[in-house]
């Protein structure tokens, strides 16, 4: 697997093109072409690097792709003097505007087809990673197949295959009535459409609970979901 690495020094961006595998057993990683520090050149050295590595190029285009155009407007955005913000590092405030600034100028003008497209690949991602944290057992690969394919994984449970189609559905639902306001009703609405099918118990906790069997020192939490 080919991918673009990025080394800062001082405040410099250094890009090369690393390349990772397995041999025997052992994760070996190597840089096999250095690409500049001017993002908007990378893609012309990409194509003039040998043919050898043009294969491994094609195959992680889409990662390729999205670490160019992420870094791009990044780079934009931290040409800009933002405002300090109370609640975000300086780092989380570039990238959500970063995120923005993509919204804007490119994705919104995409057409319905790609838009869509982007979208199920987003929200594939997406429900693999959130679900997964949560102990859900289903791949990324058998995620893929549930949504674009409807194909239902085997030897799963349906509270995991419930956990997410239920994500799935609540992020198009916003995404396609973005709520004006955020308050408990709309939080609790979320919750409840979540657990769907997977768990009756609605709202807030009204009791604490305890963390235990743990190394750590127990915490009692409250005011959170059941």
């Amino acid at each position: 697997m080919v991918y673009i690495y990025k080394k800062t020094i001082g405040k410099i961006g250094y890009y090369y093109l690393r390349a990772s595998s397995t041999q025997k057993g052992k994760q070996i990683t190597k840089d096999i072409a250095y690409l500049g520090n001017d993002l908007s050149k990378i893609r012309v050295k990409l194509d003039l690097l040998p043919q050898k590595y043009q294969k491994e190029i094609r195959k992680t285009y889409k990662t390729i792709h999205k670490f160019l155009e992420s870094n791009h407007f990044l780079e934009k955005i931290k040409n800009n003097k933002l405002k300090n913000n109370k609640f975000l590092s300086k780092e989380e405030l570039n990238s959500v505007e970063a995120c923005n600034l993509h919204w804007q100028t490119i994705f919104r003008k995409l057409d319905v087809n790609s838009k869509k497209e982007l979208l199920d690949d987003f929200v594939i991602d997406f429900s693999y990673n959130t679900t997964s944290i949560e102990g859900n057992t289903i791949t990324l690969k058998e995620t893929e197949k549930l949504f674009i394919e409807k194909k239902t994984p085997k030897d799963r449970s349906l509270r995991e295959i419930y956990d997410l189609q239920n994500t799935k559905n609540v992020f198009f639902k916003l995404f396609e009535k973005t709520p004006r306001l955020i308050n408990h009703q709309l939080i609790k609405k979320i919750h409840d459409d979540l657990l769907k099918n997977i768990d009756v118990r609605k709202g807030y906790r009204t009791t604490d609970i305890r963390v235990t069997k743990s190394r750590f020192c127990f915490f009692t939490f409250s005011s959170v979901f059941v």
